[in-house]
């Protein structure tokens, strides 16, 4: 379908993602989210997406959690203190990764991508 498939690592393991210059904030599927904030209980969280993690508005929104994610790695680059917002379950495994070359979990966006401090990439 001609999405861009890129490969992030979250501790050690690679996941797919779509890369979306398009939304204003990265998009995880609750599924893996929870069980990172399960995992690692010092990472920062909250429910309910607000500022640019709020894109749509409605119910999903205000269950949705965010949660700052340590380190994520892209190639050779470190990316520190990442935030994501949650995404039902299968948005991105059943809807979303179809039209992908290979299996993705979420979408890696504008938070991420923008050079607001010359922090990002």
């Amino acid at each position: 379908m001609g999405f861009p498939r890129i490969e992030l690592q979250l501790g050690g393991v690679a996941c797919g993602f779509l890369l979306d210059t398009g939304a204003s904030f990265t998009m995880i599927s609750r599924t893996a989210l929870d069980g990172w904030a399960k995992a690692n209980p010092g990472w920062p969280s909250a429910i309910g997406a607000v500022g640019f993690a709020n894109m749509f508005g409605g119910k999903n929104e205000n269950e949705a959690l965010m949660l700052r994610i340590a380190e994520i790695g892209l190639g050779p680059v470190s990316l520190k203190d990442v935030a994501a917002v949650s995404r039902p379950e299968g948005t991105f495994e059943k809807y979303m990764s179809p039209m992908m070359a290979a299996p993705i979990i979420g979408a890696l966006a504008g938070n991420v991508l923008r050079l607001p401090r010359g922090d990002r990439l």
